[in-house]
């Protein structure tokens, strides 16, 4: 195996001491969790990793909840977690007032009922066909998403092990790197997919991507002329794939297909602009 990096950092006198990196790029002072201390803790370092993303601001922000909700116009405010605060022990979760909600597909379902049903002009044909696609993001295409991260390549794992867990004390980085890769590993498993090749799994993958192309032809948007729910999945899915410096067949057949490229560019400007560089607005807008 090549090292791709190696960082160092320590600290001193426990949970009310410092952590320090040689290079000074980590300052920071240390408080036991709960306490009244102004320095952060390892609980919260693991958070802040965990909760990072790939492909800077876009990447933090393209789950299947928060397009959904750039989409509907409702404020909201990220705050980094671990699973193990979350209801359902998953993420993301949301908290309204006094609701705290996890899984997407119900953190959706009260957005519809409380704010703003993306869906509300879909005809129940038209639904179907929605919740049919919606099923095959989640519950198939993004398996395949999982399994190029977290298993495919040690190239890839090296990247995506950096971009979550980086932040972290290399004791700490190194063992919920690994403990995080063998779990999701087994859920890879437990779901079938990490039953077959990696050629099966990219073969599959592909035919998702063939079926997405095809269903959005050359529409504005998945159904038709406005954004619905399905784009908030949609785009969540291909940002992820098109967008992030993990490498697969899946991202070159992804890739190959131009109104994929052009609906994921139209949502970025649409709904991302003020995390766009200037020079990429411009780009997109002349597109």
């Amino acid at each position: 195996m090549t090292v791709l990096a190696s960082e160092t950092a320590g600290a001193t006198a426990g949970r009310e001491g410092r952590a320090t990196s040689p290079d000074g790029k980590i300052d920071l002072a240390l408080s036991p969790p709960g306490s009244k201390g102004a320095g952060t803790n390892p609980e919260q370092l693991f958070a802040a990793g965990y909760s990072a993303c790939f492909g800077g601001a876009i990447g933090a922000a393209a789950s299947l909840a928060k397009v959904a909700l750039r989409m509907a116009d409702i404020k909201y405010t990220v705050r980094p977690t671990l699973p193990l605060f979350a209801p359902k022990g998953k993420l993301p979760y949301i908290e309204d007032d006094d609701i705290k909600l996890a899984d997407s597909r119900f953190i959706i379902r009260h957005l519809k009922t409380k704010y703003h049903d993306l869906d509300q002009e879909l005809s129940p044909t038209e639904l179907a066909h929605s919740l049919a696609m919606q099923r095959l993001l989640e519950e198939h295409l993004f398996w395949a998403t999982m399994y190029s991260r977290w298993q495919y390549t040690d190239a890839n794992w090296q990247v995506n092990k950096k971009a979550i867990f980086s932040v972290l004390p290399p004791i700490v980085r190194d063992f919920a790197a690994i403990f995080y890769r063998r779990r999701i590993q087994r859920q890879i498993l437990g779901h079938g997919t990490g039953r077959h090749s990696a050629d099966e799994i990219f073969e599959l993958g592909m035919q998702d991507i063939d079926a997405l192309s095809a269903y959005l032809g050359d529409k504005s948007y998945f159904m038709g002329d406005k954004p619905t729910g399905l784009d908030a999945s949609a785009f969540g899915f291909l940002i992820n794939t098109l967008g992030c410096p993990i490498e697969s067949p899946l991202k070159e057949h992804a890739l190959s297909k131009a109104n994929l490229r052009n609906y994921v560019n139209r949502i970025k400007l649409q709904y991302y602009a003020d995390l766009q560089p200037p020079e990429k607005v411009a780009e997109y807008t002349l597109k």
